[in-house]
């Protein structure tokens, strides 16, 4: 069986004080990681200078240590380029080894598979979306492909709403169906705000107009053909996790 899905990553914050040393070229301090917690905490404060990457490989693989440690990331990889060398860092001295989740990347390659699909003729940007047998009630929505993909549908984000349980369907038809619902962030074509709804409306619209599965279509026409197929694993969907 495959694991259940992982805690996204959380990403260290850097104070503004100290972004704006960074931003003008300073090679000042900045405490990396929030309040501090005490010796041993979550909260405990990483200092590190912006120079000291610059030259000391070790320097930054100690700081990758304590970020990983701290805020529990499930994939880290750091590479740092200079004019007299390169170097990867990632947990616990590993670069190569392990995997973790690619989490809104994947609309990235969504995406991608969208304009292939367009290209050959399968999709219209600004058209009707094509019907989605599991999914009567995209109809009559004036949603397109290019609203979805500038995230102006005014489908709100799933991960806001309260969703079913398991019920044996698509997790994504299932969050899908609840997101649409809901009332919308406004009117479709009338704004803009970020919903991974999008997405996943995006992906059935992609499995409706070619009879197969997202999965397929994704590694066929843009993982492959780019030759970084191998490097991907699909893993269970729920509805916590549905992409």
């Amino acid at each position: 069986t495959r694991p259940g899905p992982r805690v996204p990553s959380r990403a260290p914050t850097v104070p503004l004080a100290a972004r704006a040393a960074l931003a003008a070229g300073e090679p000042a301090a900045s405490t990396i990681g929030g309040d501090s917690g005490g010796e041993g905490g979550e909260g405990d404060d990483i200092e590190a200078t912006s120079s000291s990457f610059a030259g000391d490989p070790d320097a930054l693989q100690v700081v990758i240590d304590r970020w990983q440690d701290t805020y529990a990331s499930s994939g880290l990889r750091v590479g740092v380029a200079t004019p007299d060398r390169t170097w990867v860092a990632g947990p616990n001295g590993t670069i190569g080894s392990g995997s973790f989740d690619i989490e809104s990347i994947t609309k990235t390659v969504t995406a991608s598979a969208v304009w292939l699909l367009v290209r050959d003729g399968l999709l219209t940007t600004d058209g009707p979306l094509p019907p989605v047998a599991a999914l009567p009630e995209l109809a009559g929505r004036d949603l397109t492909v290019r609203l979805l993909l500038e995230h102006r549908s005014g489908v709100p984000e799933y991960h806001f709403l309260d969703t079913p349980d398991e019920t044996g369907e698509d997790p994504a038809l299932v969050v899908v169906r609840a997101a649409l619902a809901a009332e919308p962030a406004f009117a479709a074509g009338q704004g803009q705000d970020y919903s991974s709804t999008n997405a996943l409306i995006l992906g059935l619209v992609i499995e409706a107009v070619t009879g197969r599965t997202l999965d397929d279509v994704l590694w066929s026409t843009v993982l492959e053909p780019a030759g970084v197929g191998s490097l991907f694993v699909p893993v269970e969907s729920s509805t916590a996790a549905p992409e």
